[in-house]
């Protein structure tokens, strides 16, 4: 599927374009099919960098596993080969727990890693070559391996790995090694969360190890030159973005449960995960992408706050060719408890608006405004006080100030929202359902985001 760069589509056209035409997803990247271009370790360079250097393989000739755990054996081989894959001595020591037979893949490697004490095993004597490799473990051993085998001068203050989140996480023993390796740039933090983690006690990552072995060989051991990054453009960079949220939130899912209303229990749906995804241009000829994702927890209950589910909208920053985030808030949540993303098309078609029910009858809309920023361009609410039904208990609020109850029903029905006299325009994607809904609306939803993204991995 083929379209023109200067004819942005609508939300309404991107849909009957995407219901219309399905897509299929682009090839992989160097020949592994796990693997696209805006993939982040791809994007800059580093899974080229390892393969081409020798530095790393992929696990099958089409597979590299980005996601697949690496093993301290694995890793003791990599290290091998940045070296030159030198004989280890003859009386070099050995770990108890190691294969040095000619059919071991790591016998050399781990032997020469022993010997310069790259690696230096567990207090108990075992190195656990099949182990996963933590991040502080691979940040320990590349620091080791500048140290003891390059000669380089390792010392670095903690300061910037005390800007992480979770340097207190840190393990003693690696504590040297972690320093080290986030002031060389080895070790950068995931930002997904916002404040930058370390997470280093999880295991490395092969796209992590082949980002961290390959700022250590090209540009701390400077024996190489990192490939300038792809530039992805905005579907690219769209496509990169859900990568990224996906990486830290998980895949759309939808799971099964019941709603437990106090007096009735009911079977019910709901999403979790990165459970939305949509290119809108919101009437300034500026399409924006707009995710969703569900907080952690939701998954073992039901959804029933309106914070349960994180929007955001992300625009395209064409300098730094990546994403920007514009506008971030919860769901709009009906009274009864169903959580989605809800969006209103002004009467003329001119305007897209994402509508966020905060609590009861309080209105945001999220949009382009006049001077042609990006956020909340009008808030409307209702309110009753006292205990009477007089129509003077009940008061209206257009943009902070009080209006009429014919000028808070105009100002709905500007931003396109049904009211007694309109039915509205509006597209709206739950993130849930009860038995006695007769669509599975959380089914459409997730349609409509896979939809989404395959179209977008179709157009990067």
């Amino acid at each position: 599927m083929s379209r023109r760069a200067g004819s942005p589509l609508s939300f309404l056209a991107l849909a009957a374009l995407l219901l219309a035409a399905p897509v299929t997803a682009r090839a992989g990247y160097l020949g592994f099919e796990d693997v696209s271009v805006v993939d982040w370790a791809a994007r800059q360079g580093y899974v080229e960098y390892v393969t081409s250097e020798g530095l790393m393989t992929g696990l099958t000739e089409t597979s590299f596993g980005p996601g697949e755990p690496v093993s301290r054996a694995q890793v003791a081989t990599i290290l091998w080969r940045v070296a030159g894959e030198p004989a280890p001595s003859a009386d070099a020591p050995r770990f108890p727990d190691c294969d040095y037979s000619d059919a071991s893949f790591y016998a050399d490697a781990v032997s020469w890693a022993r010997e310069t004490e790259v690696v230096t095993g567990y207090q108990d004597g075992r190195f656990g070559p099949a182990d996963p490799v933590t991040r502080e473990q691979l940040a320990t051993m590349l620091m080791r391996y500048a140290r003891n085998v390059a000669r380089e001068d390792v010392s670095a203050d903690d300061s910037a790995l005390s800007g992480m989140v979770d340097a207190g996480s840190v393990s003693g023993f690696a504590r040297e090694g972690m320093a080290w390796a986030v002031s060389e740039g080895i070790v950068s933090g995931d930002l997904s969360a916002g404040a930058p983690r370390a997470f280093p006690q999880s295991p490395a990552q092969r796209d992590q190890t082949a980002k961290m072995v390959s700022v250590f060989h090209a540009e701390v051991l400077g024996m190489g030159r990192l490939p300038e990054p792809v530039r992805l453009g905005r579907y690219g960079s769209f496509l990169a973005k859900v990568r990224e949220l996906e990486g830290g939130h998980g895949t759309a899912q939808l799971v099964s449960g019941v709603r437990d209303w106090g007096f009735a229990v009911e079977p019910a749906n709901w999403l979790v995960g990165t459970c939305f995804a949509g290119v809108i241009d919101f009437g300034d000829g500026e399409e924006r992408l707009v995710t969703a994702f569900s907080r952690p927890g939701v998954a073992q209950r039901y959804p029933d706050a309106w914070d349960d589910y994180h929007v955001q909208v992300w625009e395209y920053d064409e300098a730094a060719d990546a994403t920007r985030l514009s506008w971030e808030g919860g769901s709009t949540l009906l009274s009864v408890g169903y959580p989605r993303v809800e969006l209103s098309v002004s009467p003329d078609g001119s305007r897209t608006y994402i509508h966020v029910n905060r609590q009861g009858d309080e209105s945001l809309f999220v949009g382009v405004a006049a001077d042609g920023s990006f956020g909340v361009v009008r808030s409307a609410s209702a309110y009753y006080t006292g205990s009477g039904t007089s129509a003077s208990q009940w008061h209206y609020i257009v943009d902070g100030r009080e209006v009429s109850n014919a000028g808070y029903w105009a100002a709905l029905r500007e931003m396109g929202l049904p009211t007694n006299t309109t039915d509205g325009n509006l597209a709206m994607y739950e993130f849930t359902s009860d038995a006695d809904v007769a669509v599975g609306l959380p089914e459409v939803t997730l349609a409509k985001t896979r939809e989404t993204i395959a179209w977008l991995e179709d157009v990067a």
